[in-house]
């Protein structure tokens, strides 16, 4: 008994050097997976989405054309032109978005709102490529199929509906049509104005008579930015200062015992600016 507790005693010390050994002689190859990752970090997420969705659209094309895969197509192609909006490729979203409606105008009633909400995702691509004028008539196209799904749903409501559940739901869709219907007719008007002054601005410049417009900030607010005429906005022109006013242009004052300061510049208008030396917030502004 003795030889035998002793020899477990001696096994006792080998097993755990053997754990410890394994231990930290086994350790996991990071190098490897933090490559992959790097490398997969390194894609966009859009082009990675816009990857996934096109793999989507070539298992769809190879089915059967039936309403069913059409639909799913449908679906398929309204998010890759999402993301391609997304991604500023304004072409290629279009041409998706233009396939998209083209099913569900074949397999969707007239007053379907995913149809609108197509025509309306054009309208979003044509504005931000600057088709001001594409864009008011996507915008008008998706009014009429909101109007049109509204109208459907005050006929539901005045022959009656039984179900309260079914009444209820019709009762919501419609408030929730009514309340687009003025958001999408100020895209309209907003995208025509762009239009006629992108077009009037074209016509000054082949006549060589173009001259900046000027708008209030409201109105210039409200309209979709468009670069092309960007320069109708005025600038505002710096005035160069004179050395003389440039010696004069900071004033200090002794401070208090605790080290503040009054500070009087002034700025590029000619107004003077009285600063605080603590915190350098402008305390008064004279004109």
């Amino acid at each position: 008994e003795n030889n035998s507790n002793a020899l477990s005693d001696e096994e006792l010390p080998e097993e755990g050097i053997s754990a410890e050994e394994g231990a930290v002689g086994d350790e996991p190859p990071a190098l490897e997976t933090d490559s992959t990752d790097d490398t997969a970090n390194n894609v966009p997420n859009l082009q990675l989405a816009w990857e996934v969705l096109d793999v989507a659209r070539a298992v769809c094309d190879k089915q059967e054309k039936t309403d069913e895969w059409q639909q799913k197509k449908s679906e398929v192609l309204l998010l890759l032109g999402d993301v391609s909006i997304e991604d500023e490729n304004y072409k290629q979203a279009i041409d998706d978005l233009a396939v998209c409606l083209d099913i569900q105008q074949k397999i969707y009633a007239g007053t379907d709102r995913r149809i609108a909400e197509t025509l309306f995702q054009m309208a979003r691509a044509f504005n931000l490529s600057f088709e001001f004028a594409k864009a008011a008539e996507y915008y008008k196209k998706a009014y009429d199929v909101i109007k049109l799904c509204a109208d459907a749903h005050e006929t539901k409501m005045t022959a009656g509906v039984e179900c309260p559940d079914e009444k209820a739901t019709i009762e919501k869709e419609l408030s929730e049509l009514q309340a687009l219907l003025p958001d999408i007719q100020l895209k309209v008007d907003d995208s025509l104005e762009s239009a006629k002054n992108a077009e009037l601005l074209k016509e000054q410049q082949a006549d060589g008579t173009a001259a900046p417009a000027f708008e209030d900030k409201e109105t210039a607010a409200s309209k979709p930015a468009a670069a092309d005429i960007s320069n109708l906005v005025r600038k505002p022109v710096k005035r160069s200062i004179e050395p003389d006013e440039a010696e004069a242009a900071v004033k200090r004052c002794k401070g208090d015992d605790e080290g503040e300061a009054d500070v009087t510049t002034t700025n590029g208008n000619g107004h003077s600016v009285e600063a605080n030396g603590d915190n350098g917030h402008a305390a008064t502004a004279e004109a």
